[in-house]
């Protein structure tokens, strides 16, 4: 099992922001996402943030139905976050870092880092 784990702590993830706009909802969905990447996957994420004003086919596309939502692409499975994508309180992004937190606390045991 710690194998499995420690071997998922290398997945690359591919992540898409969609949001309406530069509202104050969606500048805090941008800051709050860009936060948890780095604590949690830093140099392991690509973050692409996509404007539905100026991109409304990839709504459709990808059936976004609310802004902000975030789009985990890779590693599979898909998953889909709406909102602002909060970093203070507990939410499912947080149960998903939650493993990675997990993965990595498990590669730095194994490595005799602390």
């Amino acid at each position: 099992m710690e194998r499995a784990l420690e071997a998922q702590g290398g997945e690359h993830f591919v992540l898409r922001l969609y949001v309406a706009g530069m509202t104050p909802r969606s500048t805090l969905a941008i800051t709050n996402i860009k936060k948890i990447c780095e604590e949690n996957l830093k140099g392991r994420y690509t973050l692409e943030v996509i404007d539905l004003y100026e991109r409304p086919a990839l709504a459709v596309g990808e059936q976004i139905l609310a802004a902000p939502t975030l789009l985990k692409k890779l590693p599979l499975p898909l998953r889909r976050f709406i909102g602002t994508c909060p970093t203070r309180r507990r939410s499912s992004w947080d149960w998903t870092c939650g493993r990675i937190k997990r993965v990595r606390k498990l590669s730095e045991r194994a490595t005799g880092q602390s």
